[in-house]
């Protein structure tokens, strides 16, 4: 795997260059930010991410105070060996503007409290219960400081039950004396995520334990992926990489004026080396943040092949149908050419504003409403080249789009599009299955359904609707998981007009079963579809 440098100059590469949103979503939670005066890192760091953040429901707490006990060189946060007191409204005052802004996902993080004997770990601990009590379906992460090592610690956060549980190895053993505070070490790093990923392994979760490193203080590729291997060896599942911004522009503490750039996954123009040597070992999720914020690319390998899982978030289907297009024309002319080194194609993973779209072999009388209609509801409409008939796509619902190199899967000889439908419904029928819900299939109708019974007709929890061109997929599923079904009674659902429509919230309705999140569902259901579709060659 070659690694090479760049020379460092004062223009930012266009991958680093951060692309404007105009998304609704975003606005409203701004405006709901400015309007109860809610205090988010995103905003009071100016992070050129805020929009891409917001948009996809998530957003970034800090807790503790602004003033950290520690100095790390890499760091502008201010340092002080007594900063003030911790409020003790803060908790509830974190879960209240987590609901206000009706977050799907939140991150909370804290400057380090060496000044307190507990590290401010109970303070940590109330506030995730807070949030969890105030915001059941919102999925909690914390990046959190090493509590200097100490175990016990360390337990009275991981006891509050957080869905993801982080601590930054920051940067390489070598340079961690020079870049971070003395009392932070690499092995200390190392051991917190040894203890998190066995709390972790102890509740069936092996990937509660995440990490990150940044690139472009300094460092060697050997020992950037050196630092991935130390970390697999730990017990981390998932972790980014990250770029320092200051080497860029020639200012901050970069000692060498040089970096080993990224590419693809956060944007950039080389991170694949970094993503493919997290797939190689034990990493469950990996990636790079760039341009777009959040860490987006999951790299999953099984055998020789290489899936890509890349969470999109929430993202409007014109956007998300142009980038399924680019990489399905890249796996495409690969395959064209000859074996498609090594990599069988990517899964993205999304969530669509509300969409209505009808399939090549569809009927428009099967839109019971004008277009105008769905324009008055804030819905878009799309002709497109899938098989099917007429669907919604709409929040609450996981979107699938496997572009996948079908001559790659099924043990050496490949699937036909008969076999790859019958595993995407498969994927969804077990994904279910881990919430009680019994799927099925129905002759002559492809999808997931659920059978007639207690005098409900056949419904359709899943709908699927694909097209292959030389063996490489594109379009896919949509899993109903808590949408709002009055959307569907603008159509004629995959033009059947004799079957119902069901998602997984109306099914566990008083059954006393909690609604899993859509976080939830997603993590399950790659879970699955690795299972049926990252076997070897």
């Amino acid at each position: 795997m070659p690694c090479t440098h760049e020379k460092v100059g004062t223009h930012k590469p266009e991958w680093l260059k951060i692309k404007l949103h105009n998304d609704p979503r975003y606005a409203a939670v701004a405006a709901l930010v400015r309007r109860h005066d809610l205090h988010t890192i995103c905003s009071s760091g100016r992070c050129p991410n805020i929009s891409t953040c917001w948009s996809r429901g998530t957003a970034t707490f800090m807790i503790g105070g602004d003033v950290c006990t520690r100095a790390c060189r890499f760091c502008a946060t201010k340092s002080s060996a007594s900063p003030a007191p911790l409020d003790p409204a803060e908790p509830q005052r974190i879960a209240r503007s987590v609901q206000l802004m009706e977050l799907r996902h939140a991150v909370i993080t804290s400057v380090d409290r060496d000044d307190l004997p507990d590290g401010g770990a109970a303070h940590w601990a109330e506030t995730v219960r807070a949030i969890r009590a105030l915001n059941p379906n919102t999925t909690i992460e914390l990046l959190i400081p090493d509590f200097s090592g100490d175990t016990g610690l360390l337990d009275v956060v991981l006891d509050a039950g957080a869905d993801i549980v982080g601590h930054n190895l920051e940067t390489t053993a070598r340079l961690t004396p020079t870049v971070r505070d003395r009392r932070a070490s690499y092995d200390t790093s190392l051991q917190v995520l040894r203890h998190i990923a066995a709390r972790g392994a102890a509740l069936g979760r092996d990937d509660l334990a995440k990490s990150a490193l940044m690139v472009g203080l300094g460092e060697t590729c050997d020992e950037v992926l050196g630092a991935l291997d130390d970390l697999a060896a730990a017990g981390v599942r998932r972790m980014t990489i990250g770029q320092y911004l200051a080497a860029l522009s020639g200012g901050g503490i970069c000692p060498s004026g040089s970096l080993c750039p990224l590419r693809g996954g956060g944007g950039g123009a080389g991170d694949r080396s970094y993503g493919e040597r997290a797939a190689r070992p034990f990493f469950l999720y990996g990636g790079s943040v760039g341009a777009e914020g959040v860490p987006t690319v999951e790299y999953f390998n099984r055998a020789e092949g290489m899936i890509e899982v890349r969470d999109e978030g929430v993202i409007d289907y014109g956007t998300a149908w142009e980038r399924q297009r680019s990489f399905f024309d890249d796996l495409l002319g690969r395959v064209t050419e000859g074996p498609a080194d090594g990599a069988r194609g990517v899964l993205m993973l999304c969530e669509h504003p509300h969409v209505y779209t009808l399939g090549k072999s569809g009927r428009e009388n099967n839109l019971l409403v004008s277009e105008a209609f769905l324009r008055s509801i804030g819905a878009t409409y799309y002709r497109i080249d899938r098989g099917g008939d007429i669907t919604y796509h709409g929040y609450g619902q996981l979107v699938g789009y496997p572009i996948l190199d079908l001559s790659t899967i099924g043990g050496g000889h490949g699937l036909g599009l008969r076999e790859y439908i019958d595993r995407l419904e498969e994927s969804v029928i077990a994904t279910i299955a881990e919430w009680g819900v019994e799927g099925c299939r129905v002759p002559h109708a492809t999808g997931v359904w659920l059978p007639a019974a207690g005098g409900r007709p056949e419904r359709k929890i899943c709908a699927i609707g694909v097209r292959a061109s030389r063996y490489v997929t594109m379009h896919g599923f949509a899993l109903n998981v808590t949408t709002d079904l009055k959307y569907f009674d603008y159509i004629h659902p995959c033009g059947f007009r004799d079957k119902g429509v069901t998602s997984l919230a109306a099914e566990l309705a008083g059954t006393g079963c909690p609604v899993p999140t859509l976080a939830e569902v997603k993590r399950v259901y790659v879970g699955h579809f690795m299972r049926l579709f990252g076997g070897s060659r």
